[in-house]
């Protein structure tokens, strides 16, 4: 890998070990492969990258990883090269010494003004530095405007807060609008919930109502019914004549049985243990009767026996 700030002087005469077999010219950053080839670090990565996985010496498969610093001695030798600056001219110098010629002496170098931090524009070689110094303008008003960005600066960190917290109460308020609509959410719900309730109230009180309308009417009619049982109460009760009461008035026979008002027979008598076949195969002589005992016995009369028959 070559570097356009300085050249090699006499490169011909550096030794082969020290010279990439990718960019053929003197290592940089060497580093070794598992089959000990050396080659810049740039160069090997870029070829891993870019060309191949194989290593190009010996094409075995090579990974970044597998690479390895070359040995102290080597990169020594490496920093002890003689170079010259392309810059200024300046040869004779080390290599490892090349980057700190070019920041810090070599007088061609395009350098800013020291008072760029104060936004100077001046851009020139490092040998006219001092002459710009004493006409810069920005170096003789250094305090002034240092005093004036020191203010900016201040003002940046103020608005990055204030910007900082503006964009915490944005997420606030997101948070608390998305808390709103999540609560606006529920009490729609509560308020459609609640509509739901106020008809469901709305019907049963039509029912109460209409319960209230038909307990009125039975009690009315409960009174009513009330009112015509105290009527039939109140009147006089007739004593329902049994069937001997009302044949009271039947005359009395000689067996002290009673008449019927049809045939004249003894209509108070029964058998005993006896059905009224007894009575008809008696030819009506009562064989086995027994007058006025009922005891729950078939008593009979003429009339009454005709009508079985």
């Amino acid at each position: 890998m070559t570097d356009a700030t300085y050249e090699y002087m006499d490169e011909t005469s550096i030794d082969p070990e020290l010279i990439c077999s990718i960019c053929h010219s003197p290592l940089v950053d060497p580093h070794c492969t598992p089959c000990s080839e050396t080659f810049c670090r740039e160069c090997i990565t870029n070829w891993l990258e870019t060309q191949s996985t194989s290593c190009p010496h010996c094409r075995q498969t090579l990974s970044i990883n597998n690479l390895t610093q070359a040995p102290r001695s080597l990169r020594n030798m490496l920093d002890r090269l003689r170079i010259k600056c392309t810059i200024c001219g300046q040869d004779g110098l080390l290599r490892v010494n090349a980057e700190e010629h070019i920041e810090k002496v070599c007088p061609k170098r395009i350098v800013p003004c020291q008072s760029a931090d104060i936004k100077c524009p001046w851009m020139g070689q490092r040998d006219q530095l001092n002459e710009h110094l004493l006409t810069c303008r920005y170096e003789a008003m250094r305090s002034i405007i240092t005093g004036i960005l020191m203010e900016n600066l201040q003002l940046e960190d103020t608005a990055h807060k204030q910007i900082t917290q503006i964009n915490e109460q944005r997420d606030e308020l997101r948070h608390l609008n998305s808390q709103m609509n999540q609560q606006q959410a529920q009490f729609f719900v509560l308020q459609t919930q609640n509509q739901t309730l106020l008809e469901l109230t709305t019907q049963l009180k039509i029912q109460v109502k209409t319960y209230h309308r038909q307990n009125q009417q039975l009690n009315e009619e409960l009174k009513q019914k009330e009112a015509q049982l105290a009527l039939i109460k109140s009147k006089p009760r007739v004593k329902k004549l049994s069937s001997r009461s009302r044949t009271t008035s039947l005359p009395k026979l000689d067996c002290g049985g009673r008449a019927c008002s049809k045939c004249g027979k003894c209509c108070d008598w029964y058998y005993n243990d006896y059905d009224i076949n007894d009575y008809i195969n008696d030819n009506g002589k009562r064989h086995g009767a027994t007058c006025r005992n009922t005891n729950g016995r078939n008593h009979m009369c003429d009339c009454d026996r005709k009508k079985k028959e």
